[in-house]
């Protein structure tokens, strides 16, 4: 469950951070491709998972997990030594955040499309 979990939180720190990162006018195209990775590794991970299941039972699905992550963490954290903090933000209500978005078309229908996209995500 914790795996879940922190899968999840790990996504929309990836997403936030990469609008940080990014300039404005590549922001979109870059989260977009992170999007389309992401939604690709769920694609094709219940195939690969069924494929080392047959071969190798539950141990090879998880050890390969462990090798994976091993090898990603430590790229990521070379890679995102640069990376400037992010700046303290301002907490809205609800309330606030809706109206303002409302007012506003391009962000609902980014927001939807978002939604969208992350729906499919486990």
């Amino acid at each position: 469950m914790v795996f879940y979990v922190l899968g999840g939180v790990l996504v929309v720190t990836l997403d936030v951070i990469l609008e940080s990162v990014s300039s404005d006018t590549e922001s979109g195209r870059i989260r977009g491709l992170h999007l389309t990775a992401l939604n690709t590794g769920v694609l094709l991970g219940p195939f690969l998972s069924t494929y080392l299941l047959d071969l190798f039972g539950y141990v090879g699905v998880f050890f390969v997990l462990l090798l994976f992550y091993a090898v990603l963490f430590p790229i990521a954290m070379i890679g995102l030594r640069d990376v400037p903090q992010m700046p303290v933000r301002i907490h809205r209500s609800l309330r606030l955040l809706l109206s303002s978005v409302r007012h506003v078309k391009n962000l609902v229908r980014i927001y939807w499309i978002a939604f969208t996209l992350d729906f499919f995500m486990p």
